[in-house]
């Protein structure tokens, strides 16, 4: 379009609050408005989304009087004064829609970002337009218009219709930058990219970052690959960022913007490609269930210290062995009964008390005899063998609870 003129003029008016049709019209601008030609619209075969008029603009309908063009509305309901949002912004954004994306972009891309945003929410919002507010719409900007367009059938705006805009006027990455900005709650998890990389990987992203920036992020992660992230990050560090996790509250969009913008360019680098309320709490129960058992009993001996009310609820919402006591004996004998000797041996180096007595006495006297026997056999071994049965244990025990299927014997879970 050849209308880098007529783009700064309507640019003025959309900051000024004048409406499209208060423009210089195409021709001679000193014209008196009441000798500008109005040309009717002419109907013509269609071609995709509009149809172009055989007309130029500009010329003059031989002898025939002047048509004043009428505005129509939907039956039953009466023509209601637009609002100066309306004006300015949501019928701009109509305009937009109708005459499509490319040179909408050549439009959007020479407005200040401020208004990009607030057309953007527009277009985003708009689920339609008919063919009569098509017509008065694109007579009311005909002045911008270097060629004629009539609309033809019902057409459709939302945030596809954004983002193809956007993407046209200021290209993938920007374009879906602004579109995040002015429609956060239309847009996904800008950070959804890292849940393909590794544990290691992730951790590597985050090494240089701030306890309270990787808290961030893995607030936003599932619950395993920030586990997996986690288990790859110093001890140190590690506890630092749980502990943020459990007091995260509102994030501003905008800041996850950047923090996934700054992400993004250091997976590259390393060869990989509205306000929002986040439970910390909730997401760090979830991460301990993925962690393995002896450093989640950890993050709780130590909070227990720092914080008892939250690590309380925490316990709450994460079973650990000390659970298994209160469960019901039914499921913890079917699932010894899937286990080798040797596994239930490991599973009981270095335990004592309720939990040791909840799972011998769920065994045959037979086959105690052999798990000890086996225990004795094995010695010392190492804590990582231990810990990975109790992980193991753990995540068997954890998904029946969440499934219904192991109940714990005590006043919330069991009906007198």
């Amino acid at each position: 379009m050849n209308n880098a003129r007529r783009i700064a003029a309507y640019q003025k008016s959309v900051s000024d609050g004048k409406t499209a049709s208060e423009l210089p019209k195409k021709g001679n601008p000193a014209d008196p408005a009441d000798k500008i030609p109005r040309v009717s619209p002419v109907e013509t075969e269609s071609t995709g989304g509009f149809i172009k008029t055989r007309k130029k603009a500009g010329s003059r309908a031989p002898e025939e009087p002047k048509k004043r063009f009428i505005k129509t509305v939907p039956p039953g309901k009466d023509e209601e004064t637009p609002s100066p949002r309306e004006e300015k912004y949501r019928r701009v954004a109509k305009f937009l829609i109708l005459i499509g994306s490319e040179d909408a972009s050549q439009i959007l891309a020479k407005l200040e970002p401020g208004q990009v945003e607030e057309i953007t929410r527009e277009i985003s919002s708009i689920r339609g337009v008919t063919p009569e507010e098509a017509d008065s719409i694109l007579y009311e900007f005909r002045s911008l218009l270097s060629r004629n367009y009539t609309a033809a059938g019902h057409v459709s705006g939302g945030i596809d219709a954004a983002r193809d805009i956007l993407h046209a006027a200021y290209g993938k990455e920007q374009g879906e930058s602004l579109l995040r900005r002015a429609v956060p709650e239309a847009i996904e998890n800008p950070l959804t990219f890292m849940e393909d990389f590794s544990g290691e990987q992730i951790a590597m992203l985050l090494r240089n970052e701030s306890a309270a920036t990787a808290a961030l992020v893995l607030s936003r992660l599932s619950p395993k690959a920030t586990a997996a992230a986690l288990a790859n990050i110093s001890p140190e560090k590690k506890l630092e960022i749980v502990k943020r996790i459990a007091r995260l509250g509102e994030s501003p969009p905008e800041v996850l913007e950047r923090v996934a913008a700054s992400l993004r360019e250091k997976a590259r680098s390393i060869g990989k490609t509205d306000t929002e309320d986040i439970d910390g709490r909730a997401a760090l129960a979830q991460i301990l269930k993925y962690s393995d058992s002896s450093f989640g009993e950890r993050i709780l001996d130590e909070l227990e210290t720092d914080d008892p009310e939250l690590s309380q609820d925490l316990k709450e919402r994460l079973n650990t062995l000390e659970d298994v006591i209160k469960a019901e004996d039914k499921p913890i004998q079917a699932k010894l009964r899937t286990m080798s000797d040797r596994d239930i041996a490991l599973l009981l180096k270095g335990k004592s008390g309720g939990f040791a007595e909840k799972i011998y006495s769920n065994m045959s006297a037979s086959r105690r005899a052999i798990v000890r026997e086996e225990g004795e056999l094995l010695g010392p071994v190492p804590k990582r063998d231990v810990d990975a049965a109790d992980n193991d244990f753990l995540v068997w025990f954890r998904a029946g609870r969440d499934e219904g299927r192991i109940i714990l014997v005590d006043d919330d879970d069991v009906v007198g």
